[in-house]
This record gives structure tokens, sequence and C-alpha cells, in this order.
């Protein structure tokens, strides 16, 4: 292939290269995604209000791939999970509410570096 007076050679080799890059990404991604929803839901355990134990056992993490790219979701199943997560004055002898919220902020900068560094071409495995 010709461009101006230039010939490109090999540009189906690196096309597949690229396309092996873009694979690499995406799998690396993922992984990314899934270190950070595992990370936030550990956490996110920890501080939920322990009485029964229940909603600390109904913590879940689920992970789908979309025409946006892989999406990854942390919640609880329980249904007063989000009642205990919005209500401040509730008084908890062991969690507290914002449970989810909280060690997100907390953790935020850090997640999008892991997703960011992890994401690189050649960088964490």
């Amino acid at each position: 292939m010709a461009v101006g007076s230039y010939k490109l050679e090999g540009l189906a080799q690196v096309q597949r290269k690229m396309n092996q890059a873009i694979k690499d990404i995406a799998k690396k991604n993922e992984q990314s995604i899934k270190d950070v929803c595992l990370d936030l839901l550990g956490k996110s355990k920890q501080l939920a209000p322990l009485d029964t134990g229940e909603l600390r056992a109904s913590g879940y993490t689920t992970f789908e791939k979309t025409q946006d790219g892989f999406v990854g979701e942390v919640g609880f199943g329980e249904i007063y999970a989000a009642v205990q997560h919005e209500e401040l004055e509730y008084q908890h002898t062991d969690g507290e509410a914002k449970y989810l919220e909280k060690p997100f902020k907390e953790n935020a900068s850090k997640y999008a570096l892991h997703i960011a560094e992890k994401s690189k071409v050649g960088g964490g495995s």
C-alpha cells in the first residue's frame, strides 16, 4: 500500500497487533473493574450495620458486558438495605449508614488509578 511517496509494508501485521492490543486492554479493563468491585464489596460489608448478619451476607457483585463496555455492580439484596444505607438517624452498635457510599468516596481516586494503570498496554498483568 502506498501513501504519498511512502510505501507501507506489513500493514496486515500491524493491524493484527493493534487488534490484539485492544483485546488485551479489554481483558485488563474487565479484571480491573472486577478488582475494584470486589474491594468495594469487602469494605462495604465491614461497614454495613450488623444485627442478624443478613444485610452483610446479602452483599453482591455482578458483571456484564454491554454495548458501552464492561460494567460492574456492587449492592446489597436485603429489602431494607437502602433504608439502612440512607437513614442517618439510626443508632447502630456495629456498622453505620452510607456503608456503600462512604468507602466508594474514600477510594474513588484509588479505584480510577487502578483501572487506568491496569488498562495500559504493557501495564500491570
